[in-house]
């Protein structure tokens, strides 16, 4: 069951993120402009959850990495 769920975290948080966003466009809007990034405010969700899984993924390979020596293929692809 743990390497399902493993496999799945990116898209996971991909989705939470997004949603979240999506229910807080005020406060999404808010921290993108604290950082510097101006963009229309619709456009922020997909963008930022985006982001957060390009970030889980990479996070996910090193732990793999670090871990196990190896990155399997099915997680590089």
């Amino acid at each position: 069951m743990k390497k399902p769920l493993f496999d799945l975290f990116p898209v996971i948080l991909f989705f939470a993120v997004f949603k979240l966003a999506g229910n807080y466009p005020d406060s999404t809007q808010e921290w993108a402009k604290s950082i510097g990034y101006l963009a229309k405010p619709e456009q922020l969700p997909i963008l930022l959850a985006t982001a957060v899984a390009i970030a889980a993924t990479m996070a996910q390979v090193a732990w793999v990495k670090w871990h196990h020596g190896k990155v399997e293929t099915m997680l590089w692809i």
